[in-house]
């Protein structure tokens, strides 16, 4: 038993939904000439609980992407399932790092508009 009072344990056991704060990647060798498995470690609210989920390879490499371009995942501690944000497509990320939007995003919108610094 923890040396937590009781309250919090209760607040802490009724959190079902907790943000990933951090994720960590791991593969494991299964022999020779067999398909190795793939794990990932989900931190949550910074070290508060941790999850591990082992995808198949193809879903690992789907898994990887949205958990990079997505702008912030939670994991439902009950149902056990990812949630992710606001997923950026590749071609939002590319003008995001060139420095062409700023504050808004035009494809939203419809138009493609280009910011200069003066």
């Amino acid at each position: 038993m923890t040396n937590k009072p009781q309250q919090e344990q209760n607040t802490e056991s009724a959190i079902k939904i907790r943000q990933v704060t951090d994720v960590h990647s791991n593969w494991s060798s299964q022999g020779p000439l067999e398909n190795g498995k793939f794990s990932y470690q989900l931190i949550l609210d910074n070290g508060a609980e941790e999850a591990l989920i082992m995808p198949t390879a193809d879903d690992a490499k789907v898994l990887r992407d949205l958990l990079h371009d997505a702008d912030s995942v939670f994991w439902d501690t009950e149902r056990e399932v990812l949630i992710f944000g606001k997923i950026q497509s590749p071609r939002q990320q590319r003008h995001v790092q060139a420095g062409v939007l700023r504050g808004s995003d035009p494809y939203r919108a419809g138009m493609q508009r280009t910011v200069t610094d003066s």
